[in-house]
């Protein structure tokens, strides 16, 4: 299932993408922890270039991924996108930090 909200199009709608440490998203379910990302752009070709298809299509800058974890396994993920540099602020990154869901 997919959601989405503003005006940013959704990446991957009807598609697989590839899970690995090399983008933003695959790096959040993979280590099962919040990844931000002031600047994407910034750090494309060394440190995510898994996530460069994202940034070039949709001009994505700032990112914010929090996997979904039901006990201690991924079962989805949160991700923000801003086109600017704008990080998220610690109270942001708190709100979206994983908890565990109990059954």
């Amino acid at each position: 299932m997919e959601a989405s909200y503003g005006p940013i199009p959704t990446v991957g709608r009807g598609q697989d993408i590839p899970l690995d440490r090399a983008a933003v998203h695959g790096r959040a379910i993979i280590d099962r922890q919040t990844i931000h990302v002031h600047d994407l752009a910034a750090l494309i070709e060394t440190e995510y270039p898994g996530s460069k298809i994202l940034q070039q299509r949709h001009g994505t800058r700032s990112i914010l991924a929090t996997p979904l974890l039901r006990e201690g396994v991924p079962v989805g993920l949160i991700l923000i996108r801003r086109l600017e540099v704008r990080p998220f602020s610690e109270k942001q990154i708190k709100l979206s930090k994983p908890s565990p869901i109990k059954p």
